[in-house]
């Protein structure tokens, strides 16, 4: 019977504990995520009481879509995930900054040509924008 060194045990438990973590892919982004809170609103929303409205809403992302009430968009060529400079494109799509929406400095991003980016807070919580209006989603399924 062959006998392990201790150590080697250790070295072999943390670099599966440590290893890389995969980035994000689009099927992270799947689900039905239901409205939390507002982060902010601009002068193009109809404002707090429209802002309001979408607490309690769910959208849905699928792997060919985004639904949003009776709305979808499907996205011209595919969803695309990349790792982004958050402040960037938040300050570029919405006015705010990361530490206004609670985004980390970088984070992952489904895009696509013509429906409204989402930016990945966690595995159970996103923050995309809706008529102007930027909100906090959490996963419900």
């Amino acid at each position: 019977m062959m006998r392990i060194p201790g150590i080697a045990v250790l070295a072999l438990s943390i670099s599966f504990a440590c290893g890389a973590q995969t980035p994000p892919t689009s099927a992270d982004f799947r689900g039905r995520w239901q409205i939390t809170d507002i982060v902010g609103y601009g002068d193009i929303s109809g404002g707090l009481p429209e802002a309001k409205n979408l607490i309690g809403k769910v959208m849905t992302i699928t792997t060919d879509r985004i639904a949003f009430g009776k709305e979808s968009c499907t996205p011209h060529r595919g969803f695309k995930v990349t790792e982004v400079e958050t402040a960037l494109l938040l300050d570029k799509y919405y006015g705010v900054s990361p530490a206004d929406v609670g985004l980390p400095m970088h984070t992952a991003l489904l895009d696509s040509d013509n429906c409204t980016p989402v930016f990945r807070l966690d595995e159970h919580r996103i923050v995309f924008g809706r008529d102007g209006i930027v909100v906090r989603a959490f996963r419900i399924e």
